[in-house]
């Protein structure tokens, strides 16, 4: 995903990576400044779904939806001209063990 939000970014422009937990959820942020293009906004997360780029598979999102959904947790994407794209993972939170 991150390598995604580098390559859809516009240039010079800031990807940035947030990360946050509560007792229920691990929640993680990818935002970049620029916008999911008409033609792929709805099937981002689908299986071979690319658009622009030289050598793209299109199944980065749709490796990160199912190791998503394989951990029980959901990831969206909010996309426009004024704020750019952000994809945003929540996991379910596991207890942390003693090693």
């Amino acid at each position: 995903m991150g390598k995604n939000a580098l390559e859809a970014s516009p240039e010079n422009e800031t990807v940035s990576v947030s990360l946050s937990r509560t007792w229920q959820f691990i929640q993680i942020n990818i935002h970049n400044q620029g916008k999911v293009p008409d033609e792929i906004f709805s099937s981002f997360f689908d299986k071979y779904a690319t658009f622009g780029k030289s050598g793209g598979t299109g199944i980065g999102t749709y490796s990160a939806k199912l190791f998503t959904q394989i951990h029980g947790g959901h990831i969206e994407m909010d996309s426009n001209d004024s704020t750019g794209t952000t994809v945003t993972v929540r996991l379910p939170a596991r207890p942390f063990k003693n090693i």
